[in-house]
């Protein structure tokens, strides 16, 4: 499944993305935009539970303007 939301100045929001779901994030207008990213558990270095997959993968279908 895939949810697009787009927000803004005019319609802000606050998205919560539980565990283990994929998500990115892009700014669409061609002025600076800011995203606040607040989580609920502290980075752990020794057993991280964040990963990264390259915007353009087939893993996942969705493609970014």
């Amino acid at each position: 499944m895939v949810n697009e939301f787009r927000l803004g100045s005019v319609r802000p929001g606050l998205i919560i993305v539980p565990p283990q779901v994929w998500h990115g994030v892009q700014n669409i207008i061609d002025q600076t935009s800011g995203v606040l990213n607040l989580v609920d558990k502290a980075y752990q270095y020794e057993d991280p539970d964040h990963w990264r997959l390259p915007a353009d993968t087939d893993q996942i279908p969705y493609i970014f303007e």
